[in-house]
């Protein structure tokens, strides 16, 4: 499929069959590696996933020698957590700005007791910036890691609940032999997830920002979030320095899910890529260029209808459900309402997709 690549954020790992939807609009999904040829312990099925051509991953910063050390802290704060949620706490990146603030020194020497190392005394620029590289990295990967156990939880509780109906089916003398609904089952896993709050999620978004910051990214002219809550907060940057919010160019519909077997899923997604051949280039092409709403565009027009015969037969709604995904302008690259400052983002990306 001619089609075009993504960058996705604050988001560093894909770790469930509800973002893999996304792999039917982009030809491939970049996605920004914290750690550098980053193996979880504990396999996940979507890791084939993302494997796949479908996502590249980037590893910006390489830890080196350090990677083993980062590690260690990593695991260490997976198994307890208790004894440095209250240091955490207390190197917020609020905190961790260029200008050097009252405290500073003491945060310095929690974040370096943190990462294993002798507490810096040198107020130098490159020993700040080291150390905002530093808490980012390490705000995505506890961020990363989190994602996955909240995901782990929520499909334990519906595993759970999915048994007890069974037994109280059973003991009723019921049968319920109706076929597997995964829509169902994705519905109610999503419903378990804990809504993130503004803080810690403006606190996500920013590490990514800074963690990208001043360093080259794939050219890709589309930016995706998978965050409600994130896209959000660039409206409101957005619209505080242009007195209006984003403009929302077009909207396509997508799957829910598209099912639980990853090696499926990655022969359909290709299949599908094949089907929409014809379509996704030109509509992409007048995506690019648009400048105001696509809505009684007739080209955009028979793209939908197009669009959703494909979709259609090949993941049926009443199997699969469907989600939106919306696609704004920016005035300028999104980077500039990130609350984070970047020298080098000129050209970066001015669309940005909301695939939630």
């Amino acid at each position: 499929m001619n089609s075009l690549e993504t960058l996705y954020f604050p988001d560093t790992a894909i770790i469930s069959t509800r973002q893999a939807p996304l792999a039917l609009l982009f030809s491939k999904i970049n996605l920004i590696q914290p750690v550098e040829d980053d193996n979880p312990e504990e396999e996940n099925p979507m890791d084939s996933f993302m494997n796949s051509p479908l996502c590249q991953q980037i590893p910006l910063h390489p830890l080196g020698d350090d990677k083993e050390r980062f590690l260690y802290l990593i695991n260490d704060i997976k198994n307890r957590k208790d004894d440095y949620a209250a240091q955490l706490s207390n190197v917020t990146l609020a905190s961790l700005s260029d200008k050097k603030a009252p405290g500073e020194e003491s945060k310095n020497q929690i974040l370096s007791s943190l990462l294993g190392r002798t507490p810096q005394t040198s107020t130098s620029s490159d020993s700040d910036k080291k150390n905002v590289l530093w808490h980012a990295r390490l705000m995505l990967k506890i961020a990363e890691m989190l994602d996955r156990e909240e995901e782990e939880v929520a499909q334990a509780l519906v595993f759970l609940e999915d048994s007890e109906n069974a037994i109280f089916n059973e003991l009723k003398g019921v049968n319920d032999e109706e076929s597997e609904n995964l829509y169902e089952d994705m519905k109610k896993i999503t419903s378990k997830l804990g809504k993130p709050q503004t803080q810690s999620i403006t606190q996500r978004m920013r590490s990514w920002f800074r963690f990208i910051k001043n360093t080259p990214l794939p050219a890709c002219s589309i930016w995706t979030t998978p965050r409600q809550e994130v896209a959000e907060i660039l409206f409101e940057d957005h619209e505080n320095l242009h007195n209006q919010e984003p403009i929302h160019l077009a909207k396509v519909e997508l799957p829910a899910h598209l099912g639980n077997d990853i090696g499926i899923i990655l022969d359909d997604v290709e299949k599908f890529h094949k089907a929409c051949s014809n379509i996704m280039p030109n509509f992409f092409e007048k995506l690019l260029t648009a400048s105001s709403p696509l809505t009684d565009d007739q080209f955009y027009q028979k793209f939908q209808e197009d669009w959703q015969q494909l979709l259609e037969e090949q993941y049926p709604a009443e199997k699969f459900g469907r989600k939106v995904s919306h696609f704004y302008r920016f005035a300028s690259p999104i980077s500039h309402f990130s609350g984070i400052q970047n020298e080098n983002d000129r050209d970066g990306a001015q669309l940005l997709c909301v695939c939630v």
